[in-house]
């Protein structure tokens, strides 16, 4: 899965907010617009459309990336099984330090397979 660009899906989801205020504000027989040939940039159903795209590729991106940071959580545990020495140590600390300040600042913990 390629990284979804966030200020895309972000502009995205913006435009089909506005797009919605509009047609509501001016009433769907007045702004509601649909043209053959298709104007991505101008079509209400497309623009309300890609804004949701946008999000539904957000979710999955941000589940991938917590199942991903579970696993992470999971090979920190598993690591002192495999790993020997003090700078290995001083290593998973430091790891599992930045994890617990992530989570602090509003970040999510994430949970294992």
């Amino acid at each position: 899965m390629n990284p979804i660009d966030l200020d895309a899906a972000r502009a995205a989801i913006d435009r089909a907010y506005t797009e919605i205020g509009e047609v509501a504000k001016e009433g769907p027989a007045r702004r509601w617009r649909m043209s053959i040939p298709a104007q991505p940039g101008r079509d209400s159903d497309l623009l309300i459309a890609g804004g949701l795209d946008a999000g539904r590729l957000a979710i999955d991106e941000l589940r991938v990336a917590r199942t991903q940071l579970g696993w992470v959580r999971v090979l920190l545990d598993a690591a002192p099984l495999w790993l020997t020495g003090a700078a290995a140590g001083d290593t998973l600390f430091q790891i599992r330090q930045a994890l617990t300040e992530s989570d602090q600042e509003g970040g999510e913990q994430a949970t294992g397979p």
